[in-house]
This record gives C-alpha cells, sequence and structure tokens, in this order.
C-alpha cells in the first residue's frame, strides 16, 4: 500500500480577509490510478488542517490540483494521529 501527503497547487480558493494558504495534508484515499483522473475532479478525499477554522477540514481534490509526496507508513500514520489527537479537543 501506498501513502501520500498532498499539497494544494493554488492557494486561491483558500482565502479568507485578503489571507491565503495552500491546504497541505494526507490523503484519505486514492479514487482513480495516479494517470488516469476521473472525470468528477474527484480523485482524492485529503485531510488539513485549515487555520482559519482552527479545524481539520476533509474535502475533495482532483489529481491536477495538488502535488503528492509519498511517505512511509510510519510517516503518515503520525500525520493521522495528530489530526486525530485535534479533532479529538
Amino acid at each position: 500500500m501506498k501513502y501520500y501527503f498532498f499539497r494544494d497547487t493554488d492557494n486561491e480558493s483558500n482565502l479568507l480577509d485578503g489571507k491565503t494558504y495552500h491546504a497541505a495534508g494526507y490523503v484519505e484515499k486514492l479514487y482513480c490510478e495516479l494517470w488516469k483522473p476521473n472525470r468528477s475532479g474527484k480523485d482524492l478525499a485529503v485531510s488539513f488542517f485549515d487555520p482559519f477554522k482552527g479545524i481539520i477540514t476533509s474535502a475533495w481534490r482532483a489529481l491536477d490540483e495538488v502535488e503528492l509526496f509519498e511517505v512511509d507508513e510510519w510517516e503518515y500514520k503520525q500525520l493521522v494521529q495528530s489530526y486525530d489527537a485535534i479533532n479529538a479537543l
């Protein structure tokens, strides 16, 4: 099994009061092959920390909207556990 972190390539959709950020977090699930995106644009289910709301957010992303970084299982589980701890607050 492969594990991925992601980073949005564009921050324009993450805007509040004139400030933007690049969402980054982990890929919950791939719904396509990396070389064959879905037509719906719902290729990835992702989770990331939303600094404007102070919460962990889940969302859909298209492959062409993100950079993917393959990580090992330990790194992946560390981030998931950290996000779970934030959600528990």
